[in-house]
C-alpha cells in the first residue's frame, strides 16, 4: 500500500545506527611529565578509606505484589489486539482472546514463582557486578531454616538480625511489583516514493516495517519490580530501584504458561541490565590512582575487569581533608567528590584500568599519584 508517513518505521532502523567514538588513546605511547610523578599524602585519619574489601550482599526473595487479596483482579495480565485461541490442556495453559480478557490460569500458575524469578535475577545480576561478595543461596536457605525467617520478609528488625547472622553489610529485598502481556498486531504496511517507485526513505522505512515486527509484532512481556538495599547496620532502607523490563516473545499461535514463565524472566533481565549503575553506585567501587601520563591525560585505577568494570565506566576524583571538632579537638577525615571524572577506557587488566581525566581544569591539581577516586552511578 502506498503510505506517505514514514516517520513510524523510519526510526525503528535508523535508531539501531550507532557512531562509532574513537577509541582512548593507548597509554603504552604517552609518558608522563614532571606534574604527573606528584604523590599525594593521604592523611592518618583517611586511610580507612584505602582498605578495599567486598561489601557482602545477601539477596532475599521477593514480595509479590502482582496480585491483590480476597480474589480481587490480579496485576499479572493479558492484552491482545486480535483474536487468538484460549484452551487448556494439562500443565500448559494457552492465553490471548479478546483485548482486556484475564488469564487467571495462568497467574495462578505464575504468580508462586516471581518472588523466586526476582531474587534469582537480582542476585545474578549484583553477582556479575565483580565488587560485592554475594551471600551464597545454600548459606542463605541454611539459615533462614535454622532461624525460622520467612524469606519475603518487610520486618526491618528481621532483616538485621538476619544480616548479622549472613556476615552481610546490606540486605537486598523489594517487590514484583506487576506482569503484564500484551498481543501487537504485525504490520503489513509497504512503503514507496512519490513516483511509485522505491526510493532511499521508502526502502529505509520498509526495512523499519521489517525491523517493528521482527522486535514489536507477537506477544511482549512487561515487568516491574521494586528493589530495595537495607543497610544492617542501621537497619534503613538506603536506596530504592523501580526496575522495568520487557520481552520480545514474537507471534505465537498459542502463548503457553512455560513460554510466559521464560518470557517474565527474561523481561526482569532485561529491566535489571539497566540497574547495573545504581547497583554500583549504592555499593560503590573505591579505588586510587597508581599512575598518571601525558600531562594528567590519562590515571591508571587500581580496579580492573575482575571487579566489574568496563569501558566507558566513570569514576570521579574524591578530595580528601581533615576536620577537626572544635570542642573535642577530634579529628576526622571529610570526603569531598570533586568536578573531576575519570572514564574507563578499553585499555586495563583483571586488576587495573587507565581512564581518560576530563572535567573542571582548576581541580586537575589534585590529580595526583595515590589520590582517591569512587565509581560513579552516571556512565
Amino acid at each position: 500500500m502506498k503510505c506517505s508517513s514514514y516517520k513510524k518505521f523510519l526510526l525503528v532502523p535508523l535508531a539501531a545506527l550507532t557512531l562509532v567514538a574513537c577509541g582512548a588513546t593507548d597509554p603504552s605511547t604517552i609518558a608522563p611529565i614532571a606534574t604527573d610523578k606528584v604523590t599525594f599524602s593521604v592523611p592518618s585519619e583517611c586511610q580507612s578509606l584505602y582498605q578495599r574489601t567486598k561489601p557482602i550482599v545477601a539477596v532475599v526473595e521477593f514480595a509479590n505484589n502482582t496480585a491483590t487479596q480476597g480474589g480481587q483482579e490480579t496485576k499479572v495480565s493479558a492484552q491482545s489486539n486480535s483474536r487468538v485461541g484460549v484452551a487448556s490442556s494439562g500443565r500448559a495453559t494457552y492465553i490471548g482472546a479478546e483485548k482486556n480478557e484475564s488469564f487467571d490460569s495462568v497467574s495462578k500458575v505464575i504468580t508462586p514463582m516471581l518472588g523466586e524469578f526476582a531474587q534469582g535475577a537480582v542476585e545474578s545480576t549484583v553477582t556479575k557486578l565483580g565488587s560485592v561478595a554475594v551471600v551464597s543461596r545454600n548459606r542463605l536457605s541454611s539459615v533462614l531454616k535454622e532461624q525460622q525467617f520467612q524469606m519475603a520478609m518487610a520486618d526491618p528488625n528481621t532483616m538485621v538480625s538476619m544480616g548479622g547472622l549472613l556476615g552481610a553489610q546490606y540486605i537486598v529485598t523489594g517487590s514484583v511489583d506487576y506482569i503484564n502481556s500484551k498481543y501487537t498486531e504485525k504490520s503489513n504496511a509497504s512503503f514507496v516514493g512519490k513516483d511509485g517507485k522505491q526510493d532511499t526513505l521508502s526502502m529505509i522505512a520498509n526495512v523499519g516495517v521489517m525491523a517493528y515486527n521482527a522486535t514489536q509484532a507477537g506477544w511482549n512481556v512487561e515487568t516491574q519490580m521494586t528493589i530495595s538495599v537495607i543497610d544492617v547496620s542501621t537497619g534503613q532502607v538506603t536506596a530504592t530501584y523501580k526496575s522495568k523490563g520487557t520481552a520480545h516473545v514474537g507471534e505465537l499461535k498459542v502463548f503457553t504458561t512455560d513460554q510466559m514463565i521464560d518470557a517474565s524472566k527474561k523481561a526482569m533481565e532485561a529491566g535489571l541490565n539497566k540497574a547495573v549503575a545504581f547497583f554500583n553506585d549504592t555499593f560503590g567501587t573505591t579505588s586510587y590512582i597508581n599512575e598518571i601520563r601525558g600531562g594528567k591525560k590519562m590515571a591508571l585505577i587500581g580496579v580492573g575487569k575482575k571487579d566489574g568494570i568496563s569501558k566507558g565506566d566513570k569514576f570521579q576524583l574524591i578530595s580528601l581533608d581533615v576536620t577537626t571538632d572544635a570542642r573535642t579537638g577530634r579529628k576526622t577525615c571529610s570526603p569531598t567528590p570533586t568536578k573531576i571524572t575519570l572514564t574507563a577506557s578499553e585499555f586495563g587488566s583483571d586488576s587495573s584500568t587507565w581512564a581518560t581525566i576530563s572535567g573542571d581544569a582548576k581541580q586537575l591539581e589534585n590529580v595526583k599519584i595515590g589520590s582517591l577516586v569512587r565509581r560513579s552511578k552516571a556512565r
